[in-house]
């Protein structure tokens, strides 16, 4: 079956502006005949002019209305699914462990550390094609958001309801989450696979950097994203009045980014550490380092076939119609009466 659709399908709404255009030119029509009028008797003026054409007109009219068409048409790029081709793309598999721990709340990144984070993963799936996700959040400990899966727009619902109150014991466990991520890819496959872990890296409850080794031992490259900056940032705490973090001494509590302990455990998994920033948190980068090293191959057929250039040439024919068409009647071709 051939299915027909529109690469660049935005750009069809410029085919709203042709009433426009034709309520505009019979706006300017009534307002050439009433100036005619206010001169005396229109028949008499008709004769006064007689290569006048209003034929011609409405007819150059309509052909640069089809080349608009046409032009709108080809920049949307039409394609025909008729010609269907194998290739081969790259598969993996890679799961996301995300820090939810209060620190990540801190304002040093806008709006704050987890829904930076939470908002460039969203925006990383719609780049995702054949790739499996899943999605792991941790503090004191960790748990499974979403199980490894393509379907990317459950993912993304599932992503955006992430809270930091979704894990109860505080503290930031980044080995556990790595080994809870090593035990949650498809068993017997050899698909590339990937850990990127997003924190502040305030590791404070386990090795994170052996887990990273074990993970990188069972075939597993582990990337690292710091969050937040250097100098600290206070913490909100919703159950204050001043709405700050503070110890039992009664001093604000600062959260620093741990830039040392990232780059220790993104070198013990043989991957990378990527700073994030308010504008880019990193993630593309190190999707765009997975896919270099993909391992996994599968067929696909997703060839089609551009159509854009029939409207091209059809925008061009009509275009030289209308520049040999003139305004008035050609005097010799006048007795064909073509227009009339």
């Amino acid at each position: 079956m051939t299915d027909l659709f529109f690469a660049n399908s935005e750009y069809l709404i410029c085919l709203l502006a042709i009433p426009l255009f034709v309520i505009f030119y019979i706006l300017i029509k009534i307002q050439k005949n009433k100036a005619i009028k206010t001169f005396g008797n229109e028949q008499v003026i008709r004769s006064l002019m007689p290569e006048y054409s209003k034929g011609r007109n409405n007819f150059k009219f309509i052909l640069i209305m089809l080349v608009y068409t046409f032009i709108v048409l080809a920049i949307a790029r039409p394609q025909v699914g008729a010609v269907l081709k194998e290739s081969k793309v790259q598969g993996g598999e890679i799961i996301v462990a995300l820090d939810v721990s209060n620190s990540m709340l801190a304002k040093d990144i806008y709006p704050n550390r987890m829904e930076k984070a939470k908002t460039s993963i969203i925006k990383l799936l719609d780049k995702f094609y054949t790739d499996k996700i899943g999605v792991i959040i941790f503090a004191g400990e960790a748990s499974t958001q979403v199980p490894m899966t393509n379907d990317y727009n459950a993912s993304q619902q599932f992503i955006k309801s992430i809270d930091h109150s979704f894990v109860k014991i505080q503290g930031t466990a980044i080995g556990a989450a790595i080994n809870l991520a090593v035990n949650s890819f498809s068993p017997n496959n050899d698909k590339s696979r990937a850990i990127i872990v997003i924190s502040d890296g305030e590791n404070h409850e386990d090795d994170a950097v052996t887990a990273a080794e074990n993970a990188y031992k069972a075939g597993i490259v582990v990337y690292t994203i710091g969050i937040g900056s250097e100098a600290g940032e206070p913490i909100p705490d919703e159950n204050s009045n001043n709405n700050l973090k503070k110890d039992k001494q009664g001093n604000i509590v600062m959260t620093k980014l741990n830039e040392e302990m990232l780059k220790k455990i993104a070198k013990a998994g043989n991957g990378t550490y990527v700073k994030a920033s308010n504008t880019d948190i990193g993630l593309n980068y190190i999707y765009d380092e997975i896919q270099k090293i993909a391992k996994g191959e599968i067929a696909v057929f997703a060839s089609y076939d551009d159509k854009y250039h029939y409207f091209i040439f059809a925008a061009l024919i009509l275009l030289i119609i209308d520049f040999f068409t003139l305004e008035r009647k050609n005097r010799w071709l006048s007795k064909l009466k073509i227009f009339q």
